[in-house]
């Protein structure tokens, strides 16, 4: 069976880490070929921008999950250059 484990960047030591699949972001696409990769057998890290939020963080608060889950609190502020 496959280990599974969070490590923070914080908690990083410095020493080397190796995996052969990196995803960038945890969005619906990520996760999902993530987990596929890990399914079938792959070692594969995934590589996030955001804070780290268990369970047991998430609450039934909509505005307060959403300043917290999504960058610029979803406004899209820095979505996109404007031109």
């Amino acid at each position: 069976m496959n280990e599974s484990r969070i490590i923070a960047s914080s908690d990083l030591d410095g020493g080397e880490l190796r995996f052969q699949h990196v995803v960038v972001g945890t969005g619906a696409g990520g996760a999902v070929a993530g987990e596929m990769l890990a399914a079938a057998g792959r070692e594969v890290v995934f590589l996030e921008e955001g804070l780290l939020h268990r369970p047991e963080d998430i609450t039934d608060d909509v505005g307060a999950m959403t300043a917290a889950l999504y960058r610029d609190a979803a406004t899209g502020a820095r979505a996109w250059p404007r031109r």
